[in-house]
């Protein structure tokens, strides 16, 4: 564990650099996550792909310093140009495979359009680009979840301040349609590879959204887990390194 100054602020970052010569896995967090909210799970799938590995918390997740920031499209776009491609050239690395879950997908997606030759391989699970009627149920069941149950307790393991960051993500979801069609309308940019990885049973969106996504960006392939729900790599590790691993070595 380490820090890093972005923007004039601290994040906190975690690297696995045992693979001299070899490509690094940059894991962008989903809308509650941080570093320690992935786990083991970068370093296991690090180690099987025989990569390095780069997780961060986003301003006001985990130990980086905050405020939070209220969640749009604009949001996303912002951490992929002002965020990310910082910490990649500060840290000195070129074109890492990102992986990318529920929220970091989609900011992976900003960043794969918008630098089109910045990236190995994207991986994208889990993403959530537009608003259905899943996802407003799946909405109103974690909103329930975070009052009445021990979701801010488990969040607080993981979080300076769990009610901003939950917050953050529930008031203003979705971003506009207008940001949404600018959004899709420039994937066709994206020149990597990318695996899109959905659970059958995503509590936030249809597996219909994926075969969208797939259909705008190029060189783009679609796995659905069966029993599974929005965190595929919490639910069915061992299943996603060897999906990941089987998806990097096509490469």
């Amino acid at each position: 564990m380490s820090r890093i100054k972005i923007a004039g602020k601290e994040l906190e970052i975690a690297r696995c650099e045992a693979y001299p010569e070899r490509p690094t896995i940059v894991f962008l967090h989903e809308a509650l996550g941080s570093v320690s909210h992935w786990k083991r799970f970068p370093l296991k799938l690090a180690h099987a792909a025989k990569c390095n590995a780069l997780v961060y918390s986003r301003v006001g997740h985990g130990d980086s310093e905050g405020p939070v920031e209220m969640r749009s499209l604009s949001y996303m776009d912002r951490q992929a140009r002002t965020v990310l491609g910082p910490i990649l050239e500060k840290l000195q690395i070129p074109r890492p495979i990102l992986f990318g879950h529920s929220e970091g997908a989609v900011i992976s997606l900003f960043f794969a359009s918008a630098f089109p030759n910045a990236s190995r391989a994207l991986i994208v699970e889990a993403p959530v680009i537009t608003t259905e009627a899943v996802t407003v149920t799946g909405m109103a069941k974690i909103r329930d979840a975070y009052e009445t149950l021990d979701l801010k307790r488990r969040l607080g393991r993981h979080h300076r301040d769990p009610d901003a960051v939950f917050g953050a993500f529930t008031k203003p979801w979705l971003a506009t349609e207008t940001g949404f069609r600018e959004f899709m309308e420039n994937l066709h940019r994206v020149t990597c590879p990318a695996l899109i990885v959905q659970g059958d049973r995503d509590e936030y969106a249809s597996v219909e959204q994926s075969s969208i996504l797939a259909s705008h960006v190029p060189h783009a392939r679609v796995e659905i887990v069966a029993n599974c729900g929005h965190s595929p790599h919490r639910e069915h590790p061992d299943a996603i390194i060897d999906l990941v691993c089987g998806f990097l070595s096509s490469l």
